[in-house]
């Protein structure tokens, strides 16, 4: 549009040049080169990447706005009584302060102390440096992220490099969470029995389901495995002799890997980094073989794939079931995390969740669902402390995405980056 316009005023010009056409028509021609130019500003300007983020931040903030002055607020009784236990509350953290300050045998030290060979000051910063940023809160919220960052990159091994989608992914989450925490507390297992087994377990059942599930493709393979999830969610509601029912297993404890505990909030952000980018590397690995190139061939020619001596079938089975060896070891961290484990992990809600952060941030991209669960996470477990509805939020930042970056958000930025550089 930019360069037809340079031309339109290019062949306007030199025609009024050679051929002076009467004063009426130069007037019109006048009219119409001031359009073009107004046009083309406004493109080049909108053409901007950061405008386009500020306009679908200020409509996100809008729409919170609108959202809060439409709830309404609480009754007299209400904030009398809200009030009455703010007052109890600030007393009891007042008396708990005044107790842990005055004894020394209440005090927290870092998980690592007296074990790292350097000095006590780098000790303490390392100790100190990532809580100051934000307090037990956030470095909880980062575990978070980490953990659903794996998930969401085990889906988009079928959603963007299979051309796969699953409605069911939450499913292995849950298994091998329940798993372990069954192996634990009702046969007293130790860890490292109960981590492998849990792994294997849900693994075989992986292999299962995929031998069911791609007997179809399409439509057809998406409800498939929603179906067979809902099995497994309907299973860990109704045996409650084993799986606890609506109350779950609870009472789990951390390991303690090579003989560190990871009950400290920064001591469990880095273990559960350090899975994360094992698995991110790993995967990454996968995608990038020859055998991640006759997985994007079948997503794209599966006859062609065929025709050239390639087993599709099998090639799909082998990635359902690795990207469901990865969900697991997202179970295993998010059963460690919460020391808990309810059937609502393996609900619809929680495997659109997942899609949901593959297709935000950018299916068929290594940095994609990382990027896509961390916006998932922060709206969920960040916006919903000052928003009620932060469904609603959710929503609109996903249309905004899908409107602005339709491929996610990670191809959208490097499109936007690459159009900056060649202006």
């Amino acid at each position: 549009a930019y360069h037809s316009q340079q031309g339109l005023r290019t062949a306007l010009r030199t025609s009024a040049l050679a051929f002076p056409p009467p004063e009426h028509v130069q007037q019109r021609i006048r009219s119409a080169v001031r359009r073009a130019s107004r046009t083309d500003t406004r493109a080049r300007v909108w053409a901007w990447p950061w405008l386009r983020v500020g306009a679908a931040l200020a409509a996100g903030v809008l729409l919170m706005w609108g959202v809060e002055s439409l709830r309404p607020g609480p009754a007299p009784e209400d904030l009398l009584t809200q009030e009455v236990i703010a007052g109890h509350t600030r007393s009891l953290m007042a008396t708990h302060l005044t107790d842990v300050t005055s004894s020394d045998q209440h005090t927290v030290k870092p998980w690592f102390e007296g074990k790292l060979p350097f000095a006590p000051p780098v000790q303490d910063m390392a100790a100190q440096g990532f809580p100051l940023v934000g307090g037990d809160f956030y470095i909880n919220l980062g575990s978070q992220i980490f953990i659903a960052a794996i998930l969401a990159a085990s889906l988009n091994l079928l959603v963007g490099y299979g051309g796969l989608v699953s409605l069911g992914h939450a499913a292995w989450i849950g298994l091998a969470a329940y798993t372990s925490a069954w192996l634990y507390l009702r046969l007293g297992f130790a860890h490292w029995i109960t981590a492998p087994l849990a792994l294997v377990v849900t693994t075989l059942i992986a292999g299962l389901f995929g031998w069911i599930a791609l007997r179809a493709t399409g439509l057809g393979f998406l409800m498939i495995t929603l179906a067979l999830s809902q099995v497994l969610w309907g299973t860990a509601y109704r045996w409650a002799a084993v799986t606890g029912g609506d109350n779950g297993l609870s009472g789990l404890m951390r390991p303690a890997p090579f003989g560190i505990s990871i009950d400290a909030p920064a001591a469990f952000y880095y273990f559960s980094l350090t899975v994360a980018i094992l698995a991110i590397w790993m995967m990454a690995r996968f995608v990038n073989s020859p055998f991640g190139a006759a997985l994007r061939g079948s997503r794209d020619e599966s006859r062609r794939m065929n025709a050239l001596g390639h087993n599709v079938w099998l090639v799909r089975w082998l990635s359902f079931v690795y990207s469901g060896f990865w969900g697991a070891v997202a179970g295993l961290l998010f059963v460690y995390y919460h020391k808990y484990i309810h059937p609502t992990a393996l609900s619809l809600t929680s495997s659109a969740e997942v899609l949901l952060g593959v297709i935000a941030g950018g299916a068929g991209t290594v940095a994609g669902p990382i990027v896509g669960a961390a916006i998932v996470l922060l709206l969920k477990n960040y916006v919903s402390a000052y928003l009620e509805r932060w469904n609603m939020l959710l929503g609109a930042v996903f249309v905004l995405i899908v409107i602005f970056m339709p491929d996610g958000v990670v191809p959208g930025f490097r499109r936007w980056w690459l159009r900056w550089r060649k202006q």
